[in-house]
């Protein structure tokens, strides 16, 4: 059987599953994130044989340039300020917001 074949379950646990998997997602995201803080802190990208985060990002893990730099602001932001990576893994922040936070988020106002 496929596990995307759900039409077995019931609304309730269609419901709680959808839940769960919702904050699974978010907080795989804030974790990819920080993966893609210290790569790019670290220069790792190099060692894959790419000559910065973004083409790592848009050819190895087949990103849109869009979608690379917004992740790569929002994993810089979420390393300078790890509560970021907090509110994005439990939905109260998203990347595009991370974004719009980054050239006023500083140490006196991060935790508001």
């Amino acid at each position: 059987m496929s596990r995307f074949a759900v039409d077995h379950l019931s609304p309730l646990a269609v419901r709680r599953r959808l839940e769960e998997v919702d904050l699974e997602e978010k907080a795989r995201l804030a974790e990819g994130l920080a993966l893609i803080a210290l790569m790019d802190a670290r220069g790792d990208y190099l060692e894959a044989g790419f000559s910065c985060m973004q083409r790592y990002c848009m050819e190895r893990l087949r990103m849109s340039e869009e979608q690379a730099q917004r992740r790569i602001r929002a994993a810089r932001l979420g390393r300078a300020f790890p509560v970021v990576f907090e509110r994005l893994a439990d939905g109260r922040l998203t990347v595009t917001n991370a974004c719009e936070l980054a050239p006023v988020l500083r140490s006196e106002n991060a935790e508001r």
